[in-house]
């Protein structure tokens, strides 16, 4: 009998001591409760065990209920697929020891007077429902049947109430893990909307900034070509007859005509004109200052449209495919048709296959390359070297350095935020390093900066390599 009582208590031991480590190992907790329940089963050779979760949210009637989680074996699954619940307070021990906060233990539930008989376990003889306590609250129960009666020993309820205490304690932990997983996405959320809502404004304010001189120009314009073919066609029609009959006079006068019928005010400006002396008409008639405004709707134009492109460009679907990185980089350099000497190369060995979507990595490198000859615009030998190698197993490098002025320290975390720019005077828009690092994750790569004031720059590209068989190409 001492050994008997021995081994059992060995038993026990080791029942709750695997029941604990599965509670600080086992992170899922439909996993846990499973387990938990079949341990239990397994290991104190009970019939069944199964473990009820209390739903505070009362029903139309006011009930409240007790929702089985896990159970053992093929009954259990079965009620668990079936949402079976017990009312809290209700005829079964379960709803009784929840409502109660206290262990209800039948050694015979034939004479037992709350007590629900499970048709699906119908060799029930004994059962303990034990509270699942988190503090001063119950939160569920864990139930207990034995196909015998008296099956429960004062060791098995100790030591089972010290595991349903422990389990306790888990569930609580998860859920508050849960509650605070759950919150934390709500913040991300929110602060997705808010950065999404504070990109869209700065995008509208930058596209007004860059759009705002066009009107003005395109006014100017208007009225400086006006005026120029209503002179024009002035003169046509006091010449000769000859030049008054060639198409082009004709063409010249017609369109005169039709600018006169939408601009009213226009022959009288030009007669206004004719009074004003030489000087002056040289200064209202400049078709350099023509050119001028052509060029600043040109520039806000294209402004705008590298905007749209930095934007856009790094969402737009990539089209993977495997790439000479080599031949890339310097494809894209050789576009800007600088002068000889300025880049130098050096490609370090055999280098493999990479995974990129050419045009969109060509980008990246051609804002690189433009990056690097603004920062050298004051260097009296401005020199870009660029090196080639593979990094390890997975990614080829490759560093673009220049010889310019450098980057701050304090500026060099800001540079990859969207409208941050330290080039405002050169026409700089922020767009350009965020959208480098955008496409680079997007490929599955990086890219990276060190620099120094007054000596120069290097940003560093990993390139991811191309395997054979990759289902992303």
């Amino acid at each position: 009998e001492l050994f008997a009582k021995a081994s059992r208590r060995a038993t026990l031991l080791q029942a709750g001591s695997e029941v604990s480590r599965n509670i600080t190992s086992i992170l899922d907790m439909d996993v846990l409760l499973a387990s938990t329940v079949h341990i239990i089963c397994e290991e104190y050779g009970f019939y069944y065990a199964g473990i009820f979760l209390a739903d505070d949210t009362p029903d139309d009637n006011g009930r409240t209920w007790a929702v089985l989680k896990a159970g053992r074996g093929e009954a259990g699954r079965r009620m668990v697929e079936q949402g079976h619940k017990l009312e809290i307070g209700g005829n079964s021990m379960v709803g009784a020891a929840i409502r109660d906060g206290e262990a209800r233990i039948s050694l015979d539930v034939d004479i037992e007077k709350v007590w629900y008989p499970n048709p699906l376990l119908p060799r029930t003889r004994s059962e303990m429902a034990l509270p699942l306590f988190t503090k001063s609250r119950v939160i569920g129960a864990l139930t207990v049947q034995s196909e015998a009666e008296s099956a429960f020993s004062e060791e098995d309820i100790s030591s089972l109430q010290m595991m349903a205490d422990q389990l306790a304690v888990a569930i609580n932990n998860a859920r508050l893990l849960h509650d605070l997983e759950a919150a934390n996405k709500e913040i991300v959320r929110t602060k997705t909307f808010e950065t999404i809502a504070t990109a869209t404004g700065e995008t509208i304010h930058w596209v007004g900034n860059k759009a705002a001189p066009i009107p003005a120009c395109v006014s100017r314009t208007r009225e400086d070509l006006g005026r120029f073919l209503t002179i024009a066609s002035d003169l046509i029609s006091r010449s000769d007859v000859s030049i008054r009959d060639d198409p082009l006079g004709h063409l010249i006068i017609e369109s005169a005509s039709r600018l006169a019928q939408k601009y009213p005010e226009l022959p009288k400006d030009v007669e206004r004109l004719k009074k004003k002396p030489l000087k002056k008409l040289r200064q209202m008639l400049d078709v350099e200052s023509v050119e001028e405004d052509l060029d600043i709707i040109a520039q806000s134009a294209n402004t705008i449209l590298q905007i749209k492109e930095d934007l856009i460009g790094p969402a737009r679907r990539q089209k993977w495919q495997a790439s000479d990185i080599v031949a890339v980089v310097k494809d894209n350099i050789k576009s800007f048709a600088l002068p000889a000497g300025l880049v130098s190369y050096s490609v370090d060995g055999v280098i493999p296959s990479v995974k990129i979507d050419p045009n969109q990595f060509g980008r990246v490198v051609i804002n690189l390359i433009k990056n690097a000859m603004e920062a050298m615009d004051d260097q009296p030998s401005p020199h870009i070297f660029v090196a080639i190698r593979r990094a390890d197993a997975n990614f080829v490098m490759i560093d673009i350095a220049d010889n310019g002025c450098g980057i701050p320290e304090a500026e060099l975390t800001k540079i990859w935020l969207t409208f941050h720019t330290g080039k405002a005077k050169k026409g700089g828009t922020g767009l350009g390093l965020p959208a480098c690092l955008q496409t680079m994750e997007a490929m599955g790569g990086r890219i990276s900066v060190t620099s120094q004031v007054g000596v120069g720059s290097t940003f560093t590209l990993h390139v991811p390599i191309f395997r054979p068989g990759d289902d992303s190409i």
